[in-house]
């Protein structure tokens, strides 16, 4: 681990958490209540248990299988400084396994479309660099509008780096919600068998995404999630996957807090039967909980110590369990925080660890 020492940190890690504290829960006003009977609610939970996939040798997280999207469109095209954009889309192939939910699921009309934004550089390539790089930004939660995701990742920053860049939206994020504007409800603490359905659709739409990449003539993929997108990011290195790297920036990996019942949001009482089949349907989404099959040498994470979003103690944890020995904590929080410079030189320094910088001198 790689630790700047800091004189205040303990001061500056309370008051950077502060403002997360506005974001430790989702308001019930922006969720959608629940009318299910309690024992059909708690039977849909049960799908998830561990003795249903463990006894068939099966994990209910699966990459898709079959031939990359054929049906990829170009909703739009244009320009941003200098490079070549374009909106992507494609039919997401994913059905929840659930098939108690694929009435619910299919009428989210919005969100069976998968959508990536690809910036195209047009500057040479050295002649010692035989391919572009491509680096594949994964957002958080209520972050998937690219106008946010570009200011996020700092686009801009990475093209004048000479890396190709594409944007991931996460399932009903930006397009993918009927409502965008309005609230972007990937998590759902009322309908918690419907977010696990959508991590499932999130991990399968990613992969068709690196595939479809991959497809195009990118050879040299590497993958950053921030945040929800962390969370993401590490579900995908429990697999093989075909990246160079993955970086996690304050990565969210536990979200049973997000996602525990609340009385609130359900017509009958939130009673131990419920909050327990909830953990359980939750561990089959849950980063801890499954396996490692990504080269954790090529994995790097940056966790912030006083962040409230995304505490550092499941960072911690993960990190520990998956034996990544590329870690870096900064003071402060979710996002006030402090040592902005540890944090991009370890972003910046990876790219140049994995030789995706082709022109050095652009980031001063």
């Amino acid at each position: 681990m790689h630790t700047r020492p800091h004189r205040f940190a303990r001061v500056a890690n309370f008051a950077g958490g502060l403002p997360d504290r506005l974001l430790t829960r989702i308001p019930d006003f922006l969720l959608q209540r629940n009318v299910s009977a309690h024992d059909q609610y708690v039977e849909r939970l049960a799908f998830y248990e561990r003795a249903r996939w463990d006894n068939r040798g099966e994990r209910f997280l699966r990459l898709s299988q079959g031939a990359p999207p054929s049906a990829v469109e170009t909703v739009q095209s244009s320009t941003f400084h200098g490079a070549e954009r374009e909106l992507l889309r494609f039919p997401s192939s994913y059905l929840p396994q659930q098939a108690a939910l694929l009435p619910q699921f299919t009428a989210e009309a919005a969100n069976l479309n998968a959508y990536v934004t690809l910036f195209r550089n047009t500057t040479p390539l050295p002649a010692s660099a035989p391919n572009r790089p491509l680096v594949l930004c994964v957002h958080g939660f209520g972050m998937g509008a690219p106008s946010r995701a570009i200011r996020m990742f700092r686009v801009q920053v990475l093209l004048s780096l000479g890396m190709d860049v594409a944007l991931f939206t996460q399932p009903c994020h930006w397009r993918r919600n009927a409502h965008y504007p309005g609230p972007e409800q990937m998590l759902r603490p009322q309908d918690v068998p419907m977010t696990v359905e959508l991590f499932g659709q999130a991990l399968n739409d990613l992969h068709d995404t690196v595939r479809m990449l991959t497809q195009r003539g990118y050879l040299r993929i590497g993958m950053i999630g921030a945040s929800l997108g962390g969370y993401l990011a590490a579900l995908y290195s429990s697999f093989p996957a075909p990246l160079s790297f993955i970086f996690m920036a304050v990565p969210a990996i536990d979200l049973a807090d997000y996602l525990a019942p609340r009385s609130s949001l359900f017509d009958f009482p939130v009673d131990a039967l419920l909050a327990e089949q909830t953990r359980r349907a939750l561990e089959r989404i849950a980063p801890l909980a499954q396996p490692r099959s990504f080269d954790v040498d090529k994995m790097c994470v940056v966790a912030h110590q006083g962040d409230r979003i995304c505490p550092v103690d499941a960072a911690r944890a993960f990190v520990a369990a998956a034996g990544i020995r590329s870690y870096v904590e900064v003071v402060g929080g979710h996002w006030v925080y402090l040592d902005r410079d540890l944090r991009g030189k370890t972003w910046y320094g990876w790219l140049a660890q994995h030789d995706f910088i082709l022109h050095p001198r652009a980031r001063s």
